[in-house]
């Protein structure tokens, strides 16, 4: 396991739990940051099996965060959704990457220098 945290939004969650592959986020980074509104995005709908995967992988291998509010979510709040809204605000507070795939929230983490890995 290496020493990377990360910052997951839901695609790439969503992806994996559909593959059955959530393990590999195990393999690859030491701490998975999931903030609160990504968490209920990939696990509100208990009646599908991936989402039921989410939660039981989630509860036992991330770090829940509360949303945050700040003069960046604000200003990108015009462009994205609230989870990729909220990862990347995660993602920059913490100094990290995040796990995104969404071509514009990609391009806004690059315009803010935040590393970005996708599946």
């Amino acid at each position: 396991m290496t020493a990377t945290i990360i910052v997951a939004d839901a695609s790439p969650l969503i992806a994996l739990a559909k593959l059955d592959r959530l393990e590999l986020l195990n393999s690859l980074f030491s701490t998975l940051y999931v903030p609160v509104t990504v968490h209920f995005e990939v696990t509100s709908d208990q009646a599908r099996p991936d989402a039921r995967l989410l939660k039981s992988f989630l509860d036992e291998h991330s770090v829940p965060h509360v949303d945050m509010e700040n003069s960046f979510t604000q200003e990108i709040s015009r462009i994205l959704d609230a989870g990729e809204i909220q990862a990347l605000a995660l993602a920059k507070e913490l100094n990290c990457g995040v796990l995104m795939d969404e071509l514009r929230g990609r391009k806004v983490a690059q315009r803010y220098e935040i590393k970005t890995v996708g599946i």
